[in-house]
């Protein structure tokens, strides 16, 4: 807290203008009437340039942003759900023919998981035995890029990842590969 030299009031460190007699303390001497419009009229200026030069910041961040986003890959999904039968051997055979069609179209496989739907813990129908039960499924996610990711001409470009060895990329290629 800092004191006004003209009426002794105690004002903050950071006021530049006491409120109660208009003593400005950036000028050492109490502002007249017009003084303080001019004052009022700077400020409102320096608001306004604040306000334009953070606008303006804000704008060039969602632009290299929206450039950042523009860069990446992007692509579609398909997810295909293949009813289980209760042998099993059906299952393999289409979901070989699955793998092999998706992948001379451009797809690869992203995931594969098993929905049982016979599972019914906690529920009635578990508890009177209902032989009614749903077959399982089979959900396969398929991906495939639909437009690559581009480079801008001043970022440096990314160094070429080392190859992988041989035997990895032979655990990728499940296209050949036979299920069941």
């Amino acid at each position: 807290m800092k004191t006004c030299p003209n009426c002794k009031d105690l004002v903050r460190d950071d006021v530049k203008k006491c409120n109660k007699c208009r003593y400005s303390f950036e000028l050492g001497r109490v502002l007249g009437r017009d003084e303080e419009a001019i004052e009022q009229e700077i400020l409102r200026e320096h608001e306004e340039k604040e306000q334009e030069r953070l606008k303006q910041i804000g704008q060039e961040k969602q632009t290299k942003e929206s450039t950042i986003i523009a860069m990446n890959p992007e692509y579609e999904y398909d997810v295909v759900v293949i009813e289980d039968t209760q042998n099993g051997n059906t299952i393999g055979d289409e979901l070989s023919f699955l793998l092999k069609e998706h992948s001379t179209k451009g797809w690869r496989m992203v995931q594969l998981f098993k929905n049982k739907r016979n599972e019914a813990k906690g529920s009635f129908a578990s508890i009177g035995g209902n032989q009614n039960t749903l077959p399982d499924q089979i959900v396969v996610v398929f991906e495939r890029m639909i437009r690559f990711a581009t480079i801008l001409p001043e970022a440096p470009a990314a160094p070429a990842a080392p190859a992988a060895p041989a035997e990895e990329k032979k655990a990728d290629n499940i296209v050949g590969m036979r299920v069941g």
